[in-house]
C-alpha cells in the first residue's frame, strides 16, 4: 500500500460518503460541548436531527445510541433524549487532565513501521482538535520470539505500564495472548477487516460493501466476466473481495461465478502466469486486491497491446499513486478512508482515558468508488 490519496477531478465519480455514524455523532458531541444543547436539557427529535444534518434517521439513532452507551446522553420513555449534566461535566474535567494518550500499535510480524498505510493511519490518529491530549504512538509486534526486556511485544508493554491503550492491526493474533491483554483491563481497539472478538471496539473499512459497489458498476459496464487477483489463497482480504463479488452478483440476479481467482502472493514473476490465467479464460475485468497489483497489471496489458478498458477493465483498491509516485495513474478505483478510520480510533483512545474502558463499538468506515479511465464509465457499455 504506498503512495498519496488524489483528489477526484470534476470527471470522476466519488459514491457514498465515509463514516456517516460517527460523522453524525462527532457533530452532536460538538454541538453539546459548545452549549447548542444545554446539559440537563433534552434534545431534538430524531427526525429534527435527521434534517439539520441532511443524513437519514437511522444514522441519528445509532449516533445518539453511542452517547448513550457513553453515558452522555439519557432516553427517558415517552419524554424524549437528555445531555446528562454531571456526566458530562465530569468527562470534560478528565480530559482537561489528560495531557497525552499512549498508544501501542501491534502491528503484523511483515509490516514495515512506516508503509503508506500505516503513515495515513498514524496521521489520522495524531491529528488532534483543539484541548485534546496529544496522541503519542509506539510500534509493537505479536511475534512472540520478541517477549522480553525490550518490551516490543504487546504483553511487555501492558506489563510495563509503558502503553495507556492497545491498538490491534493483526488479523491472526494469538489467542491466548490476547486473552492475557484483555485480562490485563487495559482498554483495546482493533483496526482493520475483522475482530477475532466480541464485544471490543472496532474500527474498519468495509471493504465488502466497497467490492460490491465496484463489482456493480462493472455489472452496469456491461462487465460479467470479472477476474479477481488477489495476494493469498486465504485471509480476511480475500474473504471480503469474495464476500462483496457473491453479494452484489446475487442481488442482480446473476450466478455468482468465482471460477476466475488467481493468485499471485506479490512475486513478479508469479503475477504474469496469474493474469494470463484469468484472460485465458475469457475475464472482461480484472479486479486487484490493491493498487499496486492493479498498477503492474496496466503495464503488462500495454505490453501484450491489450486494450484498457476496452478489451478488459482493471480495477484496484486504496487510490494510490504510481509506484515511483512520479505520475497519477488514471486507475478506477475504491479509496479507503485511512485517516478517518485513524480519526476514529483517536477519538475512542482518548474516550477511554476519560472513561477507563472503550464500549464495545463498531465503527464502519465506507469505502468511496472512484471510477477513472481503466474502466468504463456509465454509459460507456461495449456493445
Amino acid at each position: 500500500m504506498i503512495g498519496q490519496l488524489e483528489k477526484p477531478s470534476e470527471n470522476e465519480i466519488a459514491v457514498e460518503t465515509v463514516g456517516k455514524v460517527a460523522s453524525a455523532r462527532g457533530h452532536l458531541l460538538e454541538a453539546i460541548q459548545r452549549g447548542e444543547y444545554p446539559l440537563g436539557k433534552r434534545i431534538p427529535t430524531e427526525k429534527i436531527l435527521a434534517d439539520r444534518m441532511g443524513i437519514s434517521r437511522n444514522t441519528v439513532r445509532e449516533a445518539l445510541a453511542s452517547l448513550v452507551q457513553d453515558g452522555l446522553l439519557n432516553r427517558r420513555q415517552g419524554s424524549g433524549t437528555y445531555v446528562l449534566k454531571t456526566q458530562l461535566q465530569q468527562q470534560q474535567k478528565k480530559l482537561a487532565d489528560v495531557k497525552s494518550v499512549r498508544i501501542g500499535l501491534v502491528l503484523p510480524p511483515s509490516s514495515a513501521p512506516m508503509n503508506s498505510y500505516l503513515q495515513r493511519l498514524i496521521h489520522g490518529m495524531t491529528h488532534v482538535k483543539e484541548g485534546e491530549p496529544a496522541i503519542k504512538v509506539r510500534f509493537l509486534t505479536s511475534d512472540s520470539a520478541y517477549r522480553g526486556p525490550a518490551g516490543v511485544h504487546y504483553l511487555d508493554a501492558i506489563e510495563h505500564r509503558s502503553i495507556d491503550v492497545l491498538l490491534i492491526t493483526v488479523f491472526e493474533i494469538n489467542q491466548d495472548e490476547l486473552d492475557q491483554a484483555i485480562k490485563s483491563k487495559i482498554p483495546i481497539i482493533f483496526c482493520g477487516l475483522s475482530t477475532p472478538r466480541p464485544g471490543i471496539a472496532f474500527v474498519r473499512s468495509n471493504l465488502a460493501a466497497g467490492v460490491a459497489r465496484m463489482t456493480n458498476h462493472l455489472l452496469d459496464t456491461g462487465r460479467k466476466r470479472i477476474g479477481l487477483l488477489m495476494n493469498d489463497r486465504v485471509g480476511a482480504l480475500r474473504a471480503s473481495y469474495l464476500s462483496g463479488v457473491v453479494d452484489a452478483m446475487a442481488r442482480r440476479g446473476h450466478d455468482p461465478d468465482l471460477s476466475r481467482i488467481a493468485y499471485w502472493n506479490k512475486h513478479r514473476d508469479r503475477l504474469e502466469v496469474a493474469l494470463k490465467s484469468l484472460l485465458d479464460q475469457d475475464a472482461d475485468a480484472i479486479m486487484c486486491y490493491d493498487d499496486d497489483a492493479a498498477i503492474e497489471v496496466l503495464s503488462l496489458l500495454k505490453k501484450w497491446n491489450i486494450e484498457v478498458p476496452n478489451s478488459v477493465a482493471v480495477v484496484g483498491a486504496n487510490d494510490t499513486a504510481a509506484s515511483d509516485g512520479s505520475e497519477f495513474v488514471p486507475l478506477t478505483t475504491l479509496r479507503v478512508h485511512i485517516e478517518e478510520m485513524g480519526a476514529a480510533v483517536r477519538d475512542l483512545a482518548i474516550g477511554a482515558m476519560i472513561r477507563g474502558v472503550v464500549p464495545p463499538r463498531t465503527l464502519d468506515i465506507e469505502p468511496q468508488l472512484i471510477v477513472r479511465d481503466s474502466a468504463p464509465a456509465l454509459g460507456q457499455v461495449d456493445a
